[in-house]
């Protein structure tokens, strides 16, 4: 019976391209997995996913006290916003906003209530003002409705 010398001697060389044949492909399939795990951690990562969102679709969150609660991108564009408050079947509440912006915008900037129902009619006032009248339903003045913080939603579209 022949020994592994041999047995090996004659077929060393085959041996040896099949075993770098073996490790090219292992560590190919490694590169491949480490760069796929790179992308996804890049791609789904919350910084990144942050970033496209305030390029894509800034927008602010403000309360009727004229405080600016998040700001995802849309402040880099708005350079005033200011709540007008006023007297309402008795209630305190805000019936204009005005958004200055710092430049032309080519959209004009989508405002929305979070936390209240109400029409928003916009207007263009002077320069590059943007002025929202809040028309507001029939008050039913509860406890509820009286001591509410209304947050506002302004979005900027490109």
């Amino acid at each position: 019976m022949p020994g592994l010398k041999e047995w090996y001697g004659n077929r060393h060389p085959v041996i040896k391209y099949i075993t770098w044949a073996i490790a090219f492909i292992v560590g190919y399939h490694a590169l491949m997995e480490f760069i796929d795990w790179r992308v996804e951690e890049k791609i789904y990562g919350d910084k990144y996913l942050r970033e496209i969102a305030v390029n894509l679709r800034p927008f602010v969150i403000f309360n009727e006290n004229n405080s600016i609660l998040i700001d995802e991108g849309a402040m880099q564009y708005i350079e005033k916003i200011r709540v007008i408050q006023g007297e309402l079947s008795g209630l305190q509440l805000p019936l204009k906003i005005i958004i200055t912006p710092k430049e032309p915008l080519r959209r004009d900037p989508v405002l929305s209530c979070l936390n209240d129902t109400m029409d928003i009619i916009q207007k263009r006032g002077e320069g590059f003002d943007y002025i929202y009248e809040l028309k507001h339903p029939i008050l039913l003045a509860t406890e509820d409705t009286v001591d509410i913080t209304r947050h506002f939603k302004l979005e900027i579209l490109y």
